[in-house]
């Protein structure tokens, strides 16, 4: 794996390092800026991050109601473990 990501650094400062790589990255970079600076991209990363933190308070709101289940049953699970020991 170090291996590959010294190979592709290495591939990508030759690629940037010549005229044409140079151009050809300038080219990418624009079309990168132009999409996304685009209102459409905009409003839709606004939304995923929007559907992002309403899936968390979820998810939080979520795991705060079954804490006393979890709690209930592991502490019935630990009993059962501690009655096996003492039996043997």
């Amino acid at each position: 794996m170090k291996k590959l990501l010294l190979l592709g650094g290495l591939a990508m400062g030759y690629l940037l390092g010549t005229r044409a790589g140079r151009r050809r990255y300038e080219q990418i970079k624009h079309i990168a800026t132009r999409v996304v600076e685009d209102p459409r991209v905009q409003e839709t990363t606004h939304q995923a991050a929007d559907l992002a933190m309403a899936t968390a308070h979820q998810a939080a709101e979520a795991a705060r109601e079954q804490a006393p289940v979890i709690k209930e049953r592991l502490g019935e699970a630990a009993d059962k473990v501690k009655q096996g020991v003492n039996r043997s």
